[in-house]
């Protein structure tokens, strides 16, 4: 994972959106890692998930810059 970091203790996950040279704005990357994590939380005992960002804020949004890559079904399913 490049844009997130995960750790585990017990049934808590903790996801760190990791992105703080862009205040954790939402790349079709992240997502992708962000909507793993939470798939693989569903089927792992994960209870509870804590989500906190890297650096000065929490997200910034959404960063369209490198959505140009993904069709617009993937997009929509993001």
């Amino acid at each position: 994972m490049n844009t997130i970091r995960v750790e585990h203790s017990g049934h808590i996950k903790r996801i760190s959106l990791n992105r703080p040279e862009k205040r954790n704005a939402i790349s079709y990357e992240l997502a992708s890692e962000l909507l793993a994590v939470t798939k693989e939380a569903e089927s792992d005992g994960t209870r509870l998930l804590i989500i906190r960002g890297e650096g000065q804020g929490f997200c910034a949004g959404f960063d369209f810059s490198n959505f140009d890559d993904a069709s617009p079904g993937d997009l929509l399913l993001h």
